[in-house]
């Protein structure tokens, strides 16, 4: 075969790959009624009671590179060619946050569109259940203190960062306190 034939069929494989990145993000966007991945990003921290975060790699030319940064997303160029979205977030009081999710676009898992915007969501979910796994084992108010230091006899302090949250708690009523 000629190498032009090799480099049209590369060229061509590309291509398809791209497509069906692209309508992987599409459907993302529509399930979230989101414009872009800026609204995207905005809507995840709205509506999220972890006030989670997406990032994007954008891959331009022969880089490729991480965006996280609200502005930047903004401020994307319809050439910038997104390959992965990452879902996280970080607990507010304490020096934690949640793993990285991602959402390639190419997974050929991916057999529908759709199935990409499944896992979007189910990503979010994660980012949630991690995060309230770290809220309630470090937000703990002083009256869940004094509760943990009479049961397992501790000396915690509560309103610290390491006091677990009591579900029981009359007076946070188990929701914990921000410090």
């Amino acid at each position: 075969m000629p190498r032009e034939w090799e480099e049209y069929e590369r060229g061509e494989e590309i291509k398809s790959m791209g497509q069906v990145a692209t309508a992987n993000l599409k459907a993302i966007l529509e399930a979230n009624s989101a414009d872009n991945v800026a609204q995207l990003n905005r809507y995840a921290y709205k509506y999220t009671d972890c006030g989670a975060s997406v990032g994007v790699l954008i891959h331009r030319g022969l880089d490729s590179e991480w965006i996280y940064d609200s502005d930047a997303l903004r401020n994307l160029k319809p050439d910038d060619f997104i390959m992965a979205l990452s879902v996280n977030s970080i607990v507010e009081g304490v020096d934690e946050g949640t793993d990285s999710h991602i959402v390639d676009l190419f997974d050929e898992a991916f057999e529908t569109p759709e199935m990409a915007a499944d896992a979007y969501a189910r990503a979010l979910e994660e980012v949630e259940k991690e995060a309230a796994d770290i809220w309630n084992d470090t937000h703990g108010c002083e009256t869940c203190a004094k509760h943990w230091n009479e049961t397992i006899e501790t000396e915690l302090e509560g309103d610290d960062g390491v006091t677990p949250v009591w579900v029981d708690c009359p007076d946070c009523g188990g929701q914990g306190s921000a410090f």
